[in-house]
């Protein structure tokens, strides 16, 4: 770290006060300073502090600091924050972490720079706890870990505990907040008038305190040191966390270049709040994929221009990446077998249909792709994936886009299947789901033991009959070849391409995966962390054709 930013020179406590009596100004639209990469680096960042707890080491020491953060100090603070209060907050709260952390400033020192950003959040903020969240910053979730910090660090710094007067207050909001359901997808308007009603209780007591002669200081350390308060704040976030996610087709693609460029084009990305924003972004879509055809081709081929993402209310690592980013999390090398047979296809002038079937589908972000990639009703998707709050939000979204069903030839359609896959004789499976599915090798905070569904894929696929161009297995740890054991009967028949995830397992797994394979009369390549595999007796060019240039 190079410098302390200018800002937090002088008498800390007298630009907190005057943060305090000047926070009623009006800000307009959010204009952050300097580059907008780096803010935009910083977003996504912020957006993901649940799954990576040691954000402020990870931000600040990435090598991005020098070239990226240095800049976004500099000016003014108090006029910054005007311009862009979410990011100056956020980003303030990571360097105040950091520091606190380090040992490199003390008790007073971090409670005077924290009062910073705490402040204006709490006395007649110049841009509500709404705006916050519309600004697409999770500066609330940030909030509540900056509080649980703070809570620990002044104990250990010698603080004796004791009752704290401002816990009744949080409690009184939370109350406010208690009838409103955050798994409920509310429209804005209502989250609006619900929070703004619960922020007037904690604004105007602590503007009241202020003007009555308590201290600044007491209040915001009584208030670091409520856990109340961060509890609210965790409430807060939840409750105005955007239920979904509009994408715009190709930017939404992992690697964009893989999908379709196109003279008409979808609406920027953006965030939703309730079902009626959904269905009328949902309808805006299918209206603009009508006229989304390749450039520079005459076809009556249309590609899907963008899709409605339904995500989780909740943090969880695939709707955070979502929300922050706009794109969709698919591996570059589904997404080029995806264009490689769809370019197969069109080059032989005989473009079928394609069946995916994507087993440990997640949120659907590789079906979401293929939707995109693959032509309007040149698609026949299953996915399946062992999770239920993750099989929801696909059901959720195929529905939404109209893919749940086939009614109409000229509509891609996908099925979706809430069971564990695994081998035959094995029909209730007893796991725990981390962040990234079923629990393995692989998780940092597991859910409680649950009783799940448990099938082969050879059953599962008697209810999607027909020859299997693409079949993508993405499961955790050991699973997969209990997984292929459990369709080898589908194998047998010929799958034109098979691509099974090995990374993160143990190494006689993936070689286990490769015998397998070839056992059943497959041509296979393995990558460090990808094995592929098609028939030999009809391979499948598009599906083993050396991508590594291309990825």
């Amino acid at each position: 770290m190079s410098t302390w930013p200018s800002w937090q020179q002088g008498n800390v406590w007298c630009r907190v006060l005057l943060l305090v009596l000047h926070a009623s100004a009006d800000t307009g639209s959010f204009d952050c300073p300097g580059p907008s990469e780096a803010w935009e680096f910083l977003r996504r960042e912020v957006n993901r502090l649940p799954d990576f707890p040691d954000l402020p080491e990870r931000v600040l020491l990435s090598g991005y600091e020098e070239d990226y953060f240095r800049v976004l100090f500099e000016g003014d603070f108090e006029n910054d924050l005007h311009r862009c209060g979410p990011a100056i907050l956020s980003l303030n709260m990571l360097f105040i972490r950091f520091y606190a952390k380090a040992g490199k400033i003390d008790k007073d020192e971090a409670l005077g720079l924290a009062a910073q950003v705490v402040a204006p959040i709490l006395f007649s903020t110049p841009f509500g706890w709404t705006r916050i969240s519309a600004s697409g910053f999770a500066t609330l979730k940030m909030m509540a870990e900056f509080s649980k910090f703070f809570r620990q660090y002044l104990l250990d710094k010698a603080s004796t505990p004791h009752q704290n007067p401002w816990d009744d207050i949080a409690a009184a909001t939370l109350n406010r907040l208690s009838g409103v359901n955050t798994t409920r997808r509310e429209s804005w308007n209502t989250l609006e008038l619900v929070v703004s009603s619960a922020s007037a209780v904690i604004q105007n007591t602590t503007y009241v305190a202020v003007h009555t002669g308590q201290r600044i200081q007491n209040i915001i350390r009584e208030i670091l040191q409520s856990k109340a308060f961060s509890d609210l704040w965790n409430v807060l976030d939840s409750l105005l966390l955007p239920d979904a996610v509009q994408l715009r087709m190709p930017d939404a693609l992992k690697s964009p270049h893989l999908g379709v460029q196109t003279v008409s084009r979808c609406a920027p990305s953006r965030l939703l709040w309730g079902k009626t924003s959904q269905l009328d972004a949902a309808r805006s879509v299918a209206k603009a994929s009508r006229a989304f055809r390749p450039q520079s081709q005459a076809t009556s081929m249309r590609h899907r221009c963008g899709v409605v993402a339904q995500v989780a209310k909740r943090r969880e690592l695939f709707s955070d990446n979502l929300r922050s980013r706009f794109s969709l999390t698919c591996n570059p090398v589904v997404l080029l077998r995806l264009h490689g047979w769809y370019e197969s296809g069109k080059a032989s002038g005989d473009l079928a249909t394609l069946r995916f079937v994507d087993v440990g589908a997640a949120t659907g972000d590789c079906m979401l792709s293929a939707l995109h990639i693959i032509p309007e009703g040149h698609l026949q998707g299953l996915a399946i994936e062992a999770d239920s709050n993750f099989a929801e939000l696909i059901r959720g979204t195929m529905a939404l886009n109209g893919f749940s069903t086939n009614s109409r030839n000229n509509i891609s359609h996908v099925r979706v299947r809430q069971v564990a896959l695994t081998e035959p004789g094995t029909h209730i499976l007893h796991t725990s789901f981390g962040e990234v599915g079923v629990c393995d090798s692989f998780c940092i905070v597991p859910s409680p033991v649950t009783a799940v569904p448990a099938s082969t894929l050879d059953t599962q696929l008697k209810s999607f009959p027909g020859k299997i161009q693409l079949l993508s297995i993405f499961v955790s740890g050991k699973s997969s070849m209990k997984v292929l054991r459990g369709a080898s009967r589908t194998l047998l028949g010929g799958v034109q391409c098979v691509l099974v995830h090995i990374a993160r397992i143990p190494e006689g797994v993936g070689h286990a995966v490769v015998i397998f394979l070839r056992e059943l009369g497959y041509q296979v390549q393995r990558s460090k962390w990808w094995v592929q595999g098609s028939p030999r007796s009809h391979e499948a060019e598009w599906c083993l054709r050396n991508y590594s240039i291309a990825l």
